[in-house]
């Protein structure tokens, strides 16, 4: 990974929201950079149509993403 690989988080591909299906992902799994580390995450809404990164654990604030790199061949 090299730092001109992570692009600016305003640029990443969310969804709008839908009120239908507001518990799907907005986004695919990505890379996530906060400036201290880096997490996969997801963009996600609530069921009032709030939308926000997460990682596993909690909430995220990211200032880059980046597309999660192909995983090993079988």
């Amino acid at each position: 990974m090299n730092k001109s690989d992570w692009l600016p988080i305003e640029t990443a591909p969310i969804k709008p929201f839908d009120k239908d299906n507001w518990f799907m992902a907005a986004s695919p799994h990505v890379l996530l950079w906060n400036g201290h580390f880096c997490v996969i995450g997801v963009y996600a809404y609530t069921r009032k149509g709030k939308g926000r990164w997460q990682d596993w654990h909690a909430n995220t604030s990211p200032t880059h993403w980046m597309p999660l790199p192909d995983g090993p061949e079988a």
